[in-house]
């Protein structure tokens, strides 16, 4: 464990004073004995630096830091999440315009917030960095850290420079939703691929370098790496176009050799002995690895068939700037695309969608002062055809104003799965009022018991729903004893929160259908009060970004 250096640590109680513009999430799992030296690296920057713990899956962090005189912030989660549920968490609990993470393996070098700090100030949005072993003179570790992360070595020349271990500016959460959660790896990949497809410039420091934490024998190395090849495999497996496991097993031996004379580029002439050293040990660690794809069986928690599937989004909108922002922010890293619609908007909410990346076709109507629902039917049936020609395999119907839970895609994905076992087309899915706050939801009577059935499978022969008001969206040929059968998927509607809201909604309800032709019950019981009973977000299933 690395001493604490009281002439360059910084001073947290200053930070009360002067807010620091850089925060760094440390992600753990289960409090490891590693989480301190991570913590202290931080903590003994030259610069300030907010600082987030977030460990899941057990253990009590807050005592081992306060024990270790570390006083930060700490976020636990009782279950293990994946990486990118963790860094969400990070995120909502930091307050600085900057973000950047750390594992709880890994300790960040001299330097490493100051020149963050400095590249972002100078106008970066997203400043990536390198690793570093944190044994430079042990081969088992040599090995490892020429193996997995050759194209981040600090002087590997920038043709073959990856950008990742980055630090972002908060903005771009906003504008690009969070990170995906239901992926095991490969979060931050997916993540910045969504920034790249929007023409968002990586700007690379080498000299923010990060100690990694390697194997150091070599039955761990070769463990560590059979394991690996298994985890990329499954990962490959999960893109949008498969990589077969033969495939990625042979480019992982032909990528030893295009590794090592990388990393021959990237050492100094003195220190190349080092790779003569543990040439034998990246060979096999290359072959534990392709070994690891080959064999690979799958994930039993995530059905093969599943983890293909493309699931596309629809939204039709008219004058929606108020909440269209938040949607893509919520919705983009649930879906596989975006088929979106503007029904004659005047307040630039076309142009906006026009401008995610993840919309893949956006369907235009004139501006037209009459009724926006004479076309109800008429839109439905062009964002299908649309997702239909863009490759969907299942669609989710979400409206402006409403929000996905934030495990929404690992659900779908699992609720597919069960579709294809029992020959379900079409699920009813979840659906709360989120009612005078946005944690907070109605669930007496019928509130409680809503749903939609707006989740389904794509068909060519789509039986559409004929009704004026209130129809189906998912296709009437796809009902089971005359009913959609309900899958535990939530989503939630925003546009019941305030009291204006809710009257505007009623007047607008009983305008519509005076006489009540489309909705027996009426729609007075959108504004009682009587009975109510309202209940929190349930952790784990609340939706992301909040509004304020």
């Amino acid at each position: 464990m690395r001493p604490r250096n009281p002439a360059i640590a910084v001073d947290q109680s200053a930070l009360i004073e002067r807010p620091p513009v850089l925060a760094c999430v440390i992600l753990a799992v289960g409090n490891p004995d590693s989480l301190i030296d991570a913590v202290r690296s931080i903590v003994e920057q030259d610069a300030p630096v907010e600082i987030i713990v977030v460990n899941t899956g057990g253990g009590n962090p807050a005592a081992s830091l306060a024990a270790a005189d570390l006083n930060v912030t700490v976020v636990t989660h009782p279950d293990i999440l994946h990486a990118g549920g963790a860094r969400n968490l990070g995120i909502q609990h930091a307050n600085a315009p900057i973000v950047s993470f750390l594992a709880s393996d890994c300790m960040a070098q001299p330097g490493w917030a100051r020149r963050r700090i400095e590249a972002h100030s100078s106008g970066a949005l997203v400043v990536s960095s390198s690793v570093c072993s944190m044994f430079p003179k042990n081969i088992a570790a040599i090995a490892a850290h020429i193996v997995q992360r050759t194209r981040r070595m600090e002087l590997i020349p920038q043709r073959y420079w990856l950008n990742y271990g980055c630090s972002y500016d908060r903005s771009l959460f906003l504008r690009f939703g969070p990170f995906r959660e239901d992926l095991r790896t490969g979060e931050d990949t997916d993540f910045n691929d969504r920034l790249r497809r929007a023409g968002i410039e990586f700007i690379s420091r080498p000299d923010v370098r990060t100690a990694h934490r390697y194997e150091t024998s070599f039955w761990d190395l070769l463990r560590g790496h059979f394991a690996r090849g298994r985890h990329r495999a499954r990962f490959m497996k999960a893109l949008p176009r498969p990589v077969r496991k033969k495939k990625n097993a042979i480019e992982s031996l032909k990528g030893s050799l295009r590794t090592i004379r990388r990393a021959w580029q990237a050492t100094l002439p003195k220190e190349r002995w080092r790779i003569i050293l543990a040439y034998p040990y990246i060979l096999l660690a290359s072959i534990a690895e392709s070994c690891g794809a080959l064999l690979d069986r799958g994930d039993p928690s995530r059905p093969s068939s599943c983890r293909q599937v493309r699931i596309l989004a629809l939204l039709a909108f008219r004058n929606e700037m108020a909440y269209l922002p938040g949607w893509f922010a919520n919705v983009s890293p649930h879906v596989d695309g975006v088929i979106a619609l503007d029904d004659g908007s005047t307040d630039g909410s076309g142009d906006f969608a026009a401008e995610q990346s993840c919309v893949l076709e956006l369907l235009r109507n004139p501006a037209n002062p009459e009724h926006p629902h004479q076309y109800q039917l008429e839109n439905k049936r062009r964002l299908i055809e649309a997702a239909g020609r863009h490759g969907a395999d299942w669609i989710i119907v979400v409206d402006a104003d409403e929000r996905l839970e934030r495990h929404f895609r690992l659900r779908a994905l699992n609720a597919v799965a069960r579709a294809e076992r029992e020959g379900i087309s079409a699920y009813s899915i979840v659906f709360r009022e989120l009612w005078d706050s946005a944690d907070t939801y109605r669930a007496d009577a019928v509130w409680g018991k809503k749903g939609r059935a707006h989740f389904f499978k794509w068909r060519a022969d789509h039986e559409f729903d004929q009704r004026r008001f209130h129809n189906h969206w998912a296709p009437l040929n796809s009902r089971r004893n005359n009913t959609f059968p309900r899958v535990d998927l939530i989503k939630y509607h925003l546009r019941m929160i305030r009291a204006a809201d809710r009257d505007a909604r009623r007047r607008k309800f009983e305008r519509i259908d005076p006489e009540c032709l489309w909705q027996p019950r009426g729609y007075a019981y959108l504004t009682q009060t009587e009975g109510i009973v309202l209940q929190k977000l349930e952790s784990g299933r609340e939706y992301v970004p909040l509004p304020p």
